[in-house]
């Protein structure tokens, strides 16, 4: 048997067939989910819900403790304040509690911004790291959880999740804004520096007018993520989706 290349257990290199694969056993894993949900009824459905909220809670749990060891913890990128970071938590608040505020939360955070991660992750690590985990299943959770709600719970978005969900995050990013200042951190994307691997911010303006980019490009990401729901409402192929929107 050939053991499998040191590169690949140390390294990850985005756009190839690593990516590809990782990406791909991710997003089975979603469907695999659904499908057991959707298929057991509803009674069993909670229960297949509960263990996916469970599942999240512990590994972000487990993430927590072991970045802020003290031989892994670093002010700058150990803290739980990415907004993947936060939204894994309000992906387990959606799918558990149903509130509307959270659930918008997770479609336009998740859907709209957190699988940007899918495409352009930002990670060095490869399998044999906590890291590499942390980062794929992390994700995974953020993504699914909002997939969950939309094919399983039939949650559907409408203007006001829409401009709650944006409110939210220009004030997150505002906060962000102010705590990297302090800290000469990075955490939301919107600090000073960039990641030390090449992203899209890379091709955008110098700080401080790549914050206002990023967060018309956050905001621009959602809303064409709101689209197809306006248009499925609008043609009358589903339900309202102001009636379900957050008080």
């Amino acid at each position: 048997m050939i053991a499998p290349s040191p590169n690949l257990a140390n390294t990850f290199t985005p756009f190839g067939v690593y990516h590809a694969v990782t990406a791909l056993a991710c997003a089975a894993l979603v469907v695999a989910v659904c499908l057991a949900a959707r298929r057991s009824g509803r009674k069993h459905e909670r229960r297949v819900r509960s263990v996916w909220v469970w599942a999240s809670g512990v590994l972000q749990s487990f993430a927590l403790v072991w970045y802020l060891l003290p031989a892994n913890f670093d002010v700058k990128v150990s803290l739980p304040l990415h907004l993947c970071d936060i939204g894994v938590w309000i992906a387990a608040l959606a799918l558990h509690t149903q509130n509307p505020r959270f659930r918008a939360l997770l479609y336009f955070w998740g859907i709209g911004l957190s699988s940007q991660a899918f495409f352009t992750p930002v990670l060095d690590e490869g399998y044999a790291s906590p890291q590499f985990w942390f980062f794929w299943l992390g994700h995974t959770q953020i993504v699914g959880s909002a997939v969950y709600d939309l094919w399983v719970l039939r949650f559907r978005p409408g203007w006001a999740h829409f401009r709650f969900a944006v409110f939210a995050g220009v004030l997150y990013g505002l906060a962000m804004v102010g705590f990297n200042e302090i800290f000469d951190s990075n955490y939301g994307y919107v600090g000073r520096t960039l990641p030390e691997k090449k992203t899209v911010l890379n091709a955008l303006p110098p700080w401080p007018w790549r914050v206002v980019v990023l967060f018309l490009i956050a905001i621009l990401a959602q809303f064409l993520s709101l689209v197809p729901w306006l248009i499925v409402a609008r043609a009358g192929g589903g339900p309202n989706p102001s009636k379900k929107a957050p008080a």
